[in-house]
């Protein structure tokens, strides 16, 4: 089940839009991985209403019409974005970053109890260094045992 819920209750899934074999084929791979629900979109049909975002790459975001749109080069940040649109925007009240220092550290981020963005790091140092929130009113970092 996806993690994201529009606030009125309606399921909103990731549409992705590229003609980029690469970054489609990743974006799907890392998509099914997290068990993200998505669809396929093809150029110059409407999206299905049931779209909350849709995933492109910046070559062909001028061509898209379709807001709010996500334009990235990189599989991960366009879906960490996704999934903070999904959740209501990029801005909350209340983050939590949670951070486990094994052997790789892993992060995850929510906003108002909603997962956001996943991520891994070489070490609890570079992990803090890769966290660009921005302005929150509340700030939590937990941080496991390992």
């Amino acid at each position: 089940m996806p993690e994201a819920i529009a606030d009125n209750g309606d399921m909103k899934v990731i549409g992705i839009l590229t003609e980029d074999f690469r970054f489609f084929y990743e974006l799907v791979r890392r998509l099914k991985e997290l068990g993200v629900e998505f669809v396929s979109l093809e150029k110059g049909t409407k999206a299905p209403p049931n779209v909350g975002v849709v995933l492109t790459t910046p070559e062909e975001a001028a061509d898209i019409d379709f807001e709010p749109l996500v334009a990235a080069e990189d599989v991960e940040t366009a879906i960490n974005v996704a999934r903070c649109v999904l959740a209501g925007g990029t801005r909350f009240r209340t983050v939590v970053v949670g951070v486990d220092p094994g052997s790789t550290t892993g992060i995850a981020i929510y906003g108002e109890g909603r997962l956001l963005a996943t991520d891994e790091a070489d070490s609890p140092e570079k992990a803090g260094m890769s966290l660009a929130l921005g302005p929150y009113g509340v700030a939590v970092i937990k941080m496991a045992g390992g």
